[in-house]
């Protein structure tokens, strides 16, 4: 699975965002994984990189909430450490204060009993990959452009016994034109005139 690089946080490591969950212009509520940790990020102030970084321990709550059976506030209210982060003088993000999902300030989180409302596709094969791989939260593949979703292949490398390539949740990452599916199928070298 491949995974947008996000910000380097000082003491922490190098994050990814695993699922964009609310975009509005920018990300502002998506998972984000470094090194085996899990993170749900609320944007609070992009321009002064304000974000607040809860650890997912488990992916019940986070299942509970995309299935909108949980707030997103209850989400973080059962964190124990939570992390507001701010640039430091180089622009980098670092860790600005640390709370407990239960004592911290209710200005911080979304608002009370505001429910995560898409429900579509996407958010549907999340679901099934976190219910069938809870733990699974290492960066195993990088993308590192602007669209994670502009796939460049080298045809001559490529060999797909089917028509489409999904990564674990289910997105679709490679789909093939029909002629290029037949292409494969006859065994034709996809880097040669047929």
């Amino acid at each position: 699975m491949s995974y947008k690089k996000w910000h380097n946080i000082k003491d922490l490591g190098q994050f990814y965002i695993e699922r964009e969950l609310v975009y509005v212009d920018t990300t502002v509520f998506f998972t984000a994984l470094c090194g085996k940790k899990r993170y749900l990020v609320e944007m609070l102030d992009d321009a002064s990189g304000r974000y607040l970084l809860g650890e997912l321990t488990e992916t019940d709550s986070l299942v509970d909430m995309l299935e909108k059976k949980i707030s997103m506030e209850a989400v973080f209210r059962r964190m124990d450490v939570l992390l507001e982060t701010t640039f430091d003088e180089n622009y980098y993000l670092a860790i600005k204060s640390k709370y407990s999902g239960k004592t911290i300030d209710a200005d911080l989180l979304p608002d009370a009993g505001a429910m995560y409302l898409p429900k579509n596709d996407m958010v549907q094969r999340f679901i099934r990959k976190l219910k069938r791989n809870p733990s699974e939260s290492e960066v195993i593949a990088i993308v590192d452009y602007e669209d994670p979703d502009i796939w460049q292949v080298d045809p001559v490398n490529l060999y797909v016994p089917f028509a489409t390539v999904e990564d674990l949740a289910g997105d679709i990452v490679l789909e093939l034109e029909p002629d290029t599916q037949n292409s494969i199928r006859n065994g034709l070298d996809l880097g040669r005139a047929a």
